[in-house]
């Protein structure tokens, strides 16, 4: 799940204006917030995904949120495929991120195959325009 995803999930609950500036002033809210946000993301995972694609760049490999960690624990949990696309080396990301993976990628066009042969083109057009 993108964070523009989630920030678009923010914005439609009208709390976006200071949404970040909660976690400083007002947590409560701020947990309210984002356990909002846990829930949308969990129950598309959950009741959606036929599987669950993380990309992460280079620098960000290190950097990644809590969020996007738990995300593919939990579709690992349910039994739901992770493919993770990455510049990164493997030192340079979690190894927990790298346990839930059931596969890695080095880029875009490599998943594109991947998925096309073992999810079949009609179901991939969609999202990839083929």
């Amino acid at each position: 799940m993108s964070l523009a995803r989630r920030w678009r999930r923010v914005q439609a609950t009208n709390q976006a204006a200071h949404f970040r500036e909660w976690k400083q002033t007002d947590v409560e809210r701020f947990r309210r917030v984002v356990r909002k946000i846990i829930q949308f993301d969990l129950d598309i995972i959950e009741n959606k995904a036929d599987y669950v694609i993380c990309y992460l760049s280079g620098d960000g490999a290190a950097a990644t949120s809590g969020g996007t960690s738990s995300e593919l624990t939990f579709a690992h949990r349910k039994g739901i495929p992770v493919y993770l696309v990455t510049d990164a080396s493997a030192s340079e990301i979690s190894g927990w991120m790298l346990a839930c993976a059931d596969r890695l990628f080095p880029n875009v066009d490599e998943l594109k195959k991947f998925l096309l042969e073992h999810y079949g083109k009609e179901k991939q057009a969609p999202l990839w325009h083929v």
